[in-house]
């Protein structure tokens, strides 16, 4: 099963965003560091696991 990415905003960090993983509703999730970087072509997405692939889908 592939993971879902959740973002979550909380009051204690200045609403910041942070993303976690979780595998089903009500497991438990581990939190997740990307790293986003911007081009006038594009963007990358790196991931702190080089074993995890990720998809990103676009809301339509």
């Amino acid at each position: 099963m592939v993971p879902k990415l959740v973002v979550e905003k909380e009051r204690h960090n200045g609403f910041k965003p942070s993303l976690f993983t979780v595998e089903e509703a009500g497991s438990a999730t581990d939190l997740f560091n990307p790293a986003f970087y911007h081009s006038p072509n594009g963007f990358s997405f790196y991931s702190p696991s080089a074993k995890l692939l990720y998809l990103i889908k676009v809301r339509q």
